[in-house]
């Protein structure tokens, strides 16, 4: 747990403030200060422990009061759960029983001195004041944080919607749920605000203010909008209405983007686009869309109540969604958010894509807005990090982190906080689904990799093209039999798919004298498709099959980017820059260029990553692009994992924060066989916390 006196570093950027207080507290000490002197001094000691369990920072007490500050709203819902179960299993004098209620929100603080304040503390402190002892209350950025991983922390564990509240002496209206626990108490009488928003029936209007939508109930949200199941009283149907938040309202940047952007998806008419059927502005001044009302829900929510996927069935809403990207894409519009909770599964098991309008409404906003930046941050591109524009590529990148977390059921790249996660999309290498799970078939494990190049020229150049190899994939109908491919029949190939990365295998053996004729076992096909004629057949089974056979290519290795432990000829080490400021770093790059991906970076930044990283080998002379940070940025020391085994460096890198990455094999080196003989970044350099550390290990043929 940080210290008050600030010695250790304090939690920054998106926080998770835990408020509590013990409910009752004056009247208490009125009718039993004695035993309420020592009821307070054993609530303060399950305070700070279950405080200092789970990482957090007490800034702030006030009486009986206590502030808490987390890095992580997984650490702060923990930390509350361990508190009141705690509090609730103590003995209390039964004429002094302590209840206490607990508040949780996220958002983007100012810390001076060690003390926190700005709008978040100030909402989290109202929303403490709604509650009940005995009650944790979540605000919608803390859920919208949460609601994706709590089933990790807690799988008993849900968020009760509460609706939407007026807090007393707070502008905007906050959606408030109730941390629910089968071993905790869950009835309480209704929250103490100043009123329930309700969005009665005469408030959905269409444009010209008529009472034509009439709202059931809430059925999600996201950051910026909840959305609703209304009934449309014109042409008799369901339909779901999604309002932007109020805090927009005044944001007319942002109101004309939504216009402008409304109208272009209303325009998408495709069988897996969730059509757009009105649009509009209610009496209060909050702007709707009205879309297609999809009872399956989310693909989020399909993955998590079943788990990882069946291949074929994630390949088929793979399909699914680049085709609706394709007929976007072919319009102008870039989605900008593919996840999967804006994916809407049918009740005919068909996937449709949605939030078209927002989506791209929303790309003038800050990327760390307060309860949709979690979201956000697992499926962004890395250019996208990169406040680059948003392409078509941008949202295949997407799409392929939602296929791995369909054929895993996890997201490739995991941290506390989004800006880890964000990083992880720069510089992260990840895992290759075979290697999570063995039985996805090798040409789905290549499609995923290439999809997540961190390269946009190495993706699929079309959704048409990844169509095309899915459609190839689930065509496969051989079994056991020999495929040929030739060099002309590749080239056929060409002008219907990008098989660029099998090409340069072609290339580089054709100059090493090989035979131009590849030979592969198909073993285990996929089912044939449940319709759509066969495009290409036995063709692209040899290409994927060549894939296999030629050296497993990078895509299995090191993941799309192909880089390994080592050096060629000409080549030269690339140092360490890590924990330097960008003046030492260039002074310091031995021949190497160095190039900060901030344009204008405070002189005493430091860098906090770099791509190559340390150890690897690269032409003198190149670049090496760093990403730069405060210098209060926590940094450790990257371990040497030289002759341990696999086992070994695990726990080696669990004990000093970091992650075993790729790991390559290599049957000539010198060492025993399972040991290490490289790694990448090199031992002694600096990284951040939670980041891979690839390895080649000793293989003996």
């Amino acid at each position: 747990m940080a210290s008050r006196d600030g010695s250790d570093r304090l939690p920054s950027g998106t926080v998770t403030f835990l408020f509590t207080d013990i409910e009752g507290s004056t009247a208490l000490y009125e009718s039993c200060p004695v035993e309420m002197d020592v009821a307070v001094v054993r609530h303060n000691e399950i305070l700070a422990a279950a405080m200092e369990a789970n990482e957090g920072y007490i800034f702030k007490t006030v009486g009986d009061a206590y502030c808490v500050a987390f890095n992580s709203a997984r650490q702060a819902f923990m930390a509350a759960l361990a508190a009141q179960r705690a509090l609730f299993a103590e003995p209390w004098d039964p004429r002094c029983v302590i209840r206490v209620r607990m508040a949780l929100h996220s958002g983007a603080a100012t810390e001076r001195g060690g003390d926190y304040f700005g709008p978040p503390v100030n909402r989290v402190a109202r929303l403490m004041s709604a509650g009940h002892g005995g009650q944790i209350l979540v605000s919608g950025a803390a859920y919208y944080l949460m609601r994706d991983h709590l089933v990790h922390v807690e799988p008993e564990a849900e968020l009760r919607p509460l609706g939407e509240h007026r807090l007393r002496d707070l502008r905007y209206t906050e959606d408030i749920y109730q941390l629910v626990v089968p071993d905790l108490p869950a009835d309480f009488p209704p929250i103490k605000t100043a009123g329930p928003v309700l969005p009665g029936k005469e408030d959905a209007g269409g444009r010209s203010g008529g009472d034509r939508y009439q709202i059931e109930y809430p059925i999600g949200g996201g950051g910026m909008a909840e959305v609703y199941l209304a009934y449309d009283q014109v042409l008799g149907r369901k339909v779901a209405l999604k309002a932007l938040r109020p805090q927009y309202a005044s944001d007319e940047p942002f109101l004309e983007r939504f216009r402008r952007e409304a109208q272009s998806a209303a325009s998408l008419s495709h069988s897996h686009i969730v059509p757009v059927h009105d649009w509009g502005e209610t009496r209060e001044g909050a702007y709707y869309i009205v879309m297609e009302y999809l009872p399956g829900g989310t693909l989020k929510g399909v993955i998590e109540r079943e788990g990882p996927l069946e291949p074929e069935r994630a390949a088929r809403y793979t399909m699914q969604i680049a085709r609706a990207l394709d007929y976007a894409h072919q319009h102008g519009i870039i989605h900008r958010d593919i996840k999967p909770q804006n994916i809407l599964i049918t009740e005919g098991g068909e996937a449709k894509v949605a939030d078209f309008g927002i989506a791209r409404a929303s790309s003038g906003a800050s990327i760390t807005q307060e309860g949709s930046v979690m979201g956000t941050a697992q499926y962004i591109s890395p250019e996208q990090v990169r406040g680059e524009e948003a392409t078509a590529r941008s949202d295949l990148y997407s799409l392929g982190i939602v296929l791995y977390e369909m054929l895993t059921g996890e997201v490739p790249y995991k941290a506390d906080t989004p800006a880890a996660i964000m990083m992880c999309h720069l510089r992260g290498d990840c895992s290759p689904p075979r290697e999570v799970r063995p039985d996805i078939p090798e040409e789905l494990n290549g499609i995923t990799l290439r999809l997540l190049s961190k390269d946009p020229e190495k993706r699929y150049p079309s959704a048409a093209a990844l169509i095309t190899d899915l459609e190839r994939m689930l065509d496969m109908r051989v079994s056991g039999d020999t495929i040929v491919e030739s060099r002309e029949e590749l080239e056929r190939e060409r002008e219907v798919g990008d098989l660029t990365l099998i090409e340069q295998e072609l290339e580089e053996r054709e100059r090493g004298g090989e035979d131009q004729k590849i030979e592969q076992q198909v073993q285990t096909p996929l089912p044939p498709p449940e319709r759509g004629g066969r495009r290409g057949g036995v063709l692209v089974a040899g290409a994927f099959a060549a894939a296999v056979v030629l050296g497993g290519l990078i895509w299995t290795v090191f993941g799309p980017g192909g880089s390994s432990p080592g050096g060629g000829a000409g080549e030269s080490t690339v140092p360490d820059l890590v924990g330097q400021t960008l003046e030492e770093a260039r002074a310091s790059a031995g021949g190497f260029e160095v190039v900060a991906s901030e344009s204008s970076p405070d002189p005493e930044d430091i860098v906090i990553s770099q791509d190559p990283p340390s150890g690897a080998a690269a032409e003198p002379g190149s670049e090496i692009s760093v990403s730069l940070g405060s210098s209060n940025q926590r940094l450790v020391t990257v371990p040497d994992l030289a002759g341990l085994t696999m086992e070994e460096a695990r726990g080696r890198l669990n004990g000093s924060g970091l992650n075993l990455g790729n790991v390559r094999e290599d049957p000539d080196a010198a060492a025993p066989a399972g040991q290490i003989v490289s790694q990448i970044p090199a031992a002694g350099s600096m990284s951040l916390p939670n980041q891979p550390v690839s390895v080649t290990v000793s293989r003996k043929p």
